[in-house]
């Protein structure tokens, strides 16, 4: 496998620094697949341009969004993380001082 692709890989799978790039284009995406979907809905096209748009865009629109989502779960995963971390920090503050004062 060529360099190129396993770091692409690589940033895809861990997330390095990219998730803004990474998640305009899903964006961008999901934003082309359901365009495609609602062509092919309202405009009556030839059946097999319908099977095309149902084989290749309805997955894509599925997996784009639900990247999406996993973006923001992680976020906010990290959030609170740091906010229990910060909670912490307090705490042992609090007590050092306490114990100080005794």
């Amino acid at each position: 496998m060529s360099p190129f692709l396993k770091n692409l890989i690589k940033k895809k799978i861990i997330g390095e620094k990219n998730n803004g790039s990474i998640k305009s284009s899903q964006l961008v995406v999901f934003i082309i697949s359901v365009a495609s979907i609602l062509y092919a809905l309202i405009i009556n096209p030839p059946y097999w341009i319908v099977y095309a748009i149902s084989i290749v865009f309805i997955p894509l629109t599925i997996l784009s969004f639900d990247y999406y989502l996993w973006l923001r779960v992680r976020k906010k995963k990290k959030k609170i993380k740091e906010e229990n971390h910060l909670l912490v920090t307090k705490k042992k503050l609090i007590i050092k001082s306490y114990d100080n004062n005794r």
